[in-house]
């Protein structure tokens, strides 16, 4: 006869900073409490014979604790970090609760302030080294029956017990540490535990951020490739970082590398390679922030506005107010014109003139008087651009900026005969940026304009201020500093990298370049570019490593860019069946949405069970699939790879979806970390697209594998379902001594109750025993 018993609830409140490269990610879970009954006791009723699974056995009543705000302040100097944690608990229910706080601790750190207070009084508690935490962390997932505290075993970690926690009361906790963080080739990293392991969790209302980092030495880098952070750069040896979510879940760790480097043009260099691999690489380029005036390199812009019908009302006047703005913001060197056009373009001055005050001032007079009306004549508006270039010995880059609300409707209207007109008057290297305002713009003709001219797109909502978003471009290319860059890899071979042409470099910017390669050891890495019609030469001493597996997002967002290349292969140049697979394989491979793979939740049983029916490797079936049928129209329950009701539209010109497809291509090919996702993913089938949102995670990468989320379980995509695998119960003996030989699986048994998963070469499946472990 079993009983239910009734006790004082355990608060596990778990959180942590890491600073060091490769260490155990951790993140911030509110576990589940039982709250005390009020009064005495009752006698447990008997459960009937035969007796059945009671329900929610595992945690009695499912109540939790709400973290209602969380900061995370971190200071560092000259590698010496100060890291401050700020939270605040709610306990919503009426009844007072006894918890208990567990921080885990980084290998060095020092704690240097705690303070939490109930009821006036302050609380004490202690640092225990890893032997003794990994006991307590063991039997606080013994007890609260939940594997994702596993995430936490192998760290240091600060415990306090706290009682009372009043009911309906708030509890803040402030935690403060030091620690001196690891530099490695100039590049120094650091960890905050965001990641929510557990689906279903109340997440905090407000989370922030914010780093600020100083050093002796010129700061170059700082990116997350977890994270969107806004950099602020105050100088070349002070940077602050930040990032802020408002009541959402974040599914992974945030990470922050920073470069330190003297060098002119600092070179970031970060590697994944895998036993029997060939590794992945990310570069970044970043030139130094201070710069001298004489170093920056002057430049020619042609500025072409849309004015016709369609531009009216408050389309025109933002338009008006974003032509002032570049023109206010032009260097003294360069030179300009502006070009607006409607049924034919109607220039400022023919040809470039010098960024004089007195020229300047005479062209936004000129821009105040633009009015919207007529057609669309977008051909000869371009080629009138184009023809104004200085030619091809220029010293000095041209760049325009081109502007449209609409379809080419005056002159010639035909898209193919368009782009050869202009690329045939391109002969001097011109980069064209092309910005579409609404939904009714043919993104094949932008896009194409765009990139077949060595320029970028981007597109402006209905809703969105066009004034702002060209001014925030024109800011980022308003100081070149080297042009027609290269980048050369000596001694290794590298493939399949991206962008396959490099942009040039600007003050405050930086290049991402990412690809693979099959060599090790150290190379030489060649930077060239050209500046005032000089080439300039920078070469670099990096290694390539034969086993990393510290930076593991590298596959995966390799696999994103590559995928945001094929997409826009297919959408602009036409669908192919060799392109299509492609696109579908990397997909399945490093979980990645897609107009054509969707991650659908379904109740379909005979669909959920195909991979095993079918037998081979989970993520052969799951591509198999994905060329199915079967996967359309269904709902709930488990996880399948599908073909999208979407792929038709993947080759249109016009229209919200068009655009949808365009910026997420883009967005893709240009990511530089892996919060793409959360535009990306969804659940429903739909087409992809920059607003699609993940109501839950069903693909997680760990240690270079894929895991799918499938028939409430997580499989490991490597496993073949002809395999039988070896049962484990879940907390058992065996389970902990499996996790005690081997430490790089607490991350894997982490992701849920029923994992399927590889060690030394054996197929293991954890799984729930018949009945609770209760004590009669």
């Amino acid at each position: 006869m079993f009983h239910r018993h009734h006790s004082a609830a355990m608060l596990v409140v778990v959180t942590g900073v890491l600073f060091v490269p490769g260490a155990h990610g951790q993140v911030v879970i509110i576990d589940p409490i039982v709250p005390p009954m009020p009064g005495p006791v009752p006698k447990p009723m008997p459960w009937p014979e035969p007796m059945p699974r009671p329900e929610h056995w595992r945690r009695g009543w499912e109540c939790q604790l709400e973290l209602k705000s969380q900061s995370y302040t971190v200071d560092v100097v000259d590698g010496a970090g100060v890291t401050k944690v700020d939270q605040t608990f709610h306990n919503p229910y009426p009844n007072q609760i006894e918890g208990t706080y567990v921080y885990p601790l980084p290998g060095d750190a020092s704690i240097s302030g705690f303070s939490m207070f109930v009821d006036g009084k302050e609380i004490k508690g202690e640092v225990l080294e890893r032997d003794k935490a990994a006991g307590i962390y063991r039997d606080i997932v013994s007890k609260m029956r939940d594997p994702a505290l596993l995430w936490y075993v192998g760290e240091r970690l600060y415990k306090a017990s706290i009682f009372p926690i009043p009911g309906n009361g708030d509890v803040r906790v402030k935690l403060q540490y030091t620690q001196t963080l690891a530099i490695d080739g100039g590049l120094s990293s650091m960890r905050l535990p965001l990641k929510a392991t557990t689906l279903g969790r109340r997440m905090p209302d407000q989370t922030s951020v914010v780093v600020n980092i100083e050093s002796q030495v010129p700061i170059k880098s700082v990116f997350s490739p977890t994270h969107s952070v806004a950099v602020n750069r105050k100088s070349d040896n002070r940077i602050s970082a930040s990032y802020e979510s408002t009541g959402g879940m974040s599914d992974q760790d945030f990470v922050l590398h920073y470069l330190l480097s003297r060098e002119d043009f600092g070179l970031t260099l970060l590697t994944y390679r895998d036993a029997g691999e060939d590794g992945y690489f990310m570069a970044r380029i970043a030139p130094r922030m201070e710069i001298d005036n004489r170093d920056v390199m002057a430049k020619d812009v042609a500025l072409v506005m849309d004015t016709s019908g369609s531009m009216s009302g408050r389309k025109i006047e933002q338009a008006r107010d974003a032509l002032r703005f570049c023109l206010n913001n032009l260097n003294r060197q360069d030179r300009f014109t502006v070009i607006p056009f409607s049924h034919e373009p109607k220039p400022f001055r023919e040809g470039l003139i010098d960024a004089t005050a007195e020229n300047v001032d005479a062209a936004v007079a000129f821009v105040e008087k633009i009015s919207a009306g007529g057609g669309t004549n977008i051909h000869e508006a371009v080629l009138m651009a184009m023809k104004a270039a200085p030619g091809a010995n220029a010293d000095r880059p041209y760049l325009i900026v081109f502007v449209t609300d609409g379809l080419p409707t005056i002159g010639q209207t035909d898209v193919d005969a368009i782009l050869k007109d202009v690329s045939a008057a391109n002969a001097s290297r011109v980069r064209l940026f092309a910005f579409g305002v609404g939904d009714d713009v043919n993104t094949k003709l932008l896009d194409r304009l765009a990139e077949d001219n060595r320029g970028s797109r981007d597109y402006v909502a209905l809703n969105e201020d066009l004034e702002i978003k060209l001014s925030s471009f024109y800011r980022k290319v308003a100081n070149p500093v080297l042009g027609d860059l290269k980048l050369v890899w000596n001694g290794t071979r590298t493939y399949d990298v991206f962008p396959r042409e490099l942009p040039d470099i600007f003050v405050g910017s930086e290049i991402v370049v990412m690809g693979r390669y099959d060599g090790a050891g150290t190379c030489s890495v060649e930077l060239t570019g050209t500046r005032r019609n000089k080439t300039e030469q920078f070469v670099y001493e990096r290694t390539l490593a034969d086993r990393e597996t510290g930076h593991d997002f590298l596959p995966r967002l390799w696999a994103i860019r590559k995928i945001g290349y094929l997409l826009d292969e297919i959408r602009l140049h036409g669908e192919g069946q060799e392109l299509k697979d492609e696109v579908v394989r990397l997909a399945t491979r490093f979980g990645v949405v897609t107009p054509y793979t969707s991650y659908l939740v379904t109740e379909d049983k005979k669909f959920a069970s195909a991979p095993a029916a079918v037998g081979g490797r989970f993520e052969d079936e799951m591509l198999r699939l994905a060329g199915s049928d079967r996967g359309r129209g269904a709902s709930r329950k488990s996880m399948a790879l599908a073909l999208t009701p979407g792929e038709a539209g993947i080759t249109y010109s016009t229209g919200v979806a068009a655009i949808d497809l365009s910026q997420s291509a883009n967005d893709m090919r240009e990511a530089g970390g892996l919060d793409i996702l959360r535009g990306l993913a969804h659940t429903d089938g739909a087409a992809a697209g920059p607003t699609a949102r993940r109501d839950q995670q069903l693909v997680s990468m760990l240690g270079g594998r894929t895991y799918y989320f499938h028939e409430e379980r997580w499989v490991d995509g490597s496993y073949d379902e002809k395999v039988e695998t070896k049962k484990i119960e879940l907390f058992s003996a065996d389970y902990f001594a499996l996790l005690g030989k081997h430490a790089y699986l607490a991350k894997v048994l982490a992701l849920g109750d029923r994992v399927v998963f590889q060690s030394d070469g054996v197929w293991y499946e954890t799984v729930m025993a018949d009945w609770p472990t209760t004590t009669p």
